[in-house]
């Protein structure tokens, strides 16, 4: 609808300081009204998800996450028959706790991603991305912090074993489809980043008889 896309272009406009580097709480404010504008004018439209997605970033780059977070929860309440956005806003809402330092809640936030959409990018990404980040988290901190080393170590751990299974559960969910060769790609990497590197080319390389039609079945290979 071209009236829909002028007034997010014309929202769009207000983010010019802020990317000029030029940004002042006004700015910052004229650029929120201006997206609310779109979203009040057209609920429910693809240009208002977006602009729920830019509020919440510019509460987030202003360092307000719970307000970042209560605009991302109108995402998954408004859109939530959209299997992917619901999938990105959990992802991103996570986000915000990991930036507070707040682990437990970014964990669970994180589990939510994968257990109300698996299969979509974001789910099927999350499981992998929790075990490896956890692991980078607990390498920053493990000269300087033995507390909280010894937390995010049992995070990670617990991450890669939950990885691990849900890509499992998915495997035996899905059967031989050409979808489930991604998800035993996941699997596989999650081993490899893990030091498993045996277990990750077992992967790898039945992943082509497994799933013949698959595109990956000739990357996995490379891989292994």
């Amino acid at each position: 609808d071209y009236l829909q896309e002028k007034y997010f272009y014309l929202a769009s406009l207000t983010l010019k300081p802020i990317h000029e580097e030029k940004a002042t709480p006004e700015a910052y404010e004229k650029s929120i009204r201006a997206f609310q504008k779109v979203i009040d004018r057209y609920p429910g439209s693809n240009q208002a998800m977006q602009s729920h997605f830019v509020i919440a970033s510019l509460y987030r780059s202003q360092e307000k996450y719970g307000a970042a977070r209560q605009e991302l929860e109108k995402v998954i309440q408004n859109f939530s028959h959209l299997n992917e956005i619901p999938s990105e806003a959990r992802f991103q809402i996570a986000q915000l706790y990991q930036l507070e330092r707040d682990w437990e809640r970014a964990l669970a936030a994180y589990q939510e991603v994968v257990h109300y959409a698996p299969l979509s990018v974001r789910g099927l990404f999350t499981p992998y991305f929790l075990a490896t980040h956890f692991l980078e988290k607990k390498n920053e901190v493990s000269s300087t912090n033995a507390e909280e080393s010894s937390r995010l170590e049992q995070m990670m751990e617990q991450s890669y074993n939950e990885a691990i299974s849900q890509y499992q559960k998915l495997l035996n969910r899905l059967g031989p489809i050409s979808q489930a060769a991604t998800v035993q790609n996941h699997q596989a990497l999650t081993e490899a980043s893990r030091g498993n590197w045996q277990g990750a080319v077992n992967l790898w390389v039945t992943i082509p008889d497994l799933f013949p039609k698959s595109p990956l079945g000739p990357i996995s290979l490379l891989t292994a």
